[in-house]
């Protein structure tokens, strides 16, 4: 999908500090090459539809799809983490494929695995937990 960083049907998983490391910033410029077909860090990309799970709030993700330039894509699907409160991750997952599916997308963004998995405190950095929370993707 990205080449060299994100390949159809495998997970990528991007690390940094907490609100420093520019993460989500990040991602949303991958995925508006993607949605545009156009090259990412200079590598070629696959032009797909995304479905988005994001932790933020409308509000202030919206200022994340504005510095993107994605505040007005029909391609783009987003979930809010707020939206799924109550389920089991394993449901989200599943309700979230399913959906992808139907939108026809080819990418699957989850920002963060920690929120929606509901991993406690350190749990991230837990080799351990952070497998068991990739396992139903």
């Amino acid at each position: 999908m990205v080449r060299p960083y994100v390949a159809s049907g495998a997970i990528t998983e991007v690390d940094g500090p907490i609100k420093r490391a520019g993460k989500t910033t990040l991602v949303s410029h991958m995925v508006g090459s993607v949605l545009s077909g156009r090259a990412f860090l200079g590598q070629s990309t696959t032009r797909t539809k995304v479905l988005f799970l994001t932790e933020q709030p409308p509000t202030s993700f919206r200022r994340v799809l504005e510095r993107a330039g994605l505040t007005e894509r029909e391609d783009l699907l987003i979930l809010h983490w707020h939206d799924t409160v109550g389920m089991e991750w394993r449901d989200v997952v599943k309700a979230a494929i399913d959906k992808a599916i139907e939108f026809g997308a080819g990418l699957l963004v989850v920002d963060t695995i920690g929120q929606f998995a509901g991993i406690k405190g350190d749990g991230e950095n837990s080799a351990g937990e952070a497998q068991e929370a990739m396992r139903p993707l």
